[in-house]
């Protein structure tokens, strides 16, 4: 797996809060390391690291135009003429990529990558991989299970929160639903690490991560599990399924009952 070079593109508006703490450029090497060995957990762990493919950083991708297009293509790759609900599966498999690919840097490597550098990269009509246009990482080897849950959330949370803008500027989609799935997303994730490489540590960070907003109460813990308090729309696309955390499916009553995280 390669990494892409720096192309310099111009930095957020929310660089003071989206940026990794204390953030370091890590030996590219070492990161390369941590991705390849985090890529054969799953296809979401792994970065996109063909040397010809062309990277948008995240203000080209986000623009109306562009973003409605793909917006068009979820939509006819899922079956759904609703804008909302091809908005809904973007920004979840967006949120499980991230989250898998930071935590699986981690996981396996001790580093956690600022997503400053994320690129999106173009793999078929309606989809979307991601990739690194800029490296820049944070050592974690020895710090305390709070800190890297925060900086975990940080990085990732000021991501799909600009993603959060820019599907607000060009379809009406509930919020809660967004964080929803950002909630969702980093179970499964976390739960697709725990089977290749179990960890108490993991379990610690991912109930940290859940208990800082805007992610709090977006689950509620189960006797079996748990279960969301907002639905991804999932059922309504051509599949018309639910998920297995699908509050429309739970027996327990979402409003009234249990402690959620």
């Amino acid at each position: 797996m390669s990494l892409r070079d720096s192309r310099g593109h111009p930095s957020s508006p929310h660089n003071a809060t989206r940026a990794v703490t204390a953030s370091t450029r890590i030996d590219r090497r070492r990161v390369e390391r941590a991705l390849t060995a985090a890529a054969h957990i799953g296809p979401y762990f792994a970065f996109h690291g063909e040397a010809a493919a062309v990277a948008l950083p995240p203000q080209q991708l986000y623009e109306p135009r562009r973003l409605h297009s793909l917006l068009n293509a979820v939509g006819e790759r899922i079956g759904t003429g609703e804008a909302r609900v091809a908005a809904s599966t973007l920004q979840y498999r967006v949120a499980a990529r991230c989250w898998s690919l930071v935590l699986g840097a981690w996981h396996c490597g001790d580093l956690v990558i600022d997503l400053h550098g994320l690129g999106y990269v173009f793999t078929a009509p309606g989809s979307v991989e991601l990739t690194l246009i800029d490296v820049t990482a944070r050592d974690c080897a020895s710090s305390a299970t709070e800190d890297v849950a925060e900086l975990i959330a940080n990085t990732t949370v000021a991501q799909l929160t600009d993603l959060h803008t820019a599907l607000h500027a060009v379809t009406r989609i509930a919020d809660g639903l967004l964080w929803g799935n950002a909630a969702s997303a980093l179970m499964s994730a976390a739960q697709a690490v725990s089977v290749s490489r179990p960890c108490d540590e993991l379990t610690a960070v991912t109930t940290a991560i859940l208990s800082r907003p805007p992610l709090t109460d977006r689950l509620l813990r189960t006797p079996t599990g748990r279960v969301r308090r907002s639905c991804c729309l999932w059922y309504r696309t051509l599949d018309r399924s639910n998920c297995g955390d699908c509050p429309l499916t739970s027996p327990i009553d979402v409003a009234q009952n249990g402690s959620a995280q």
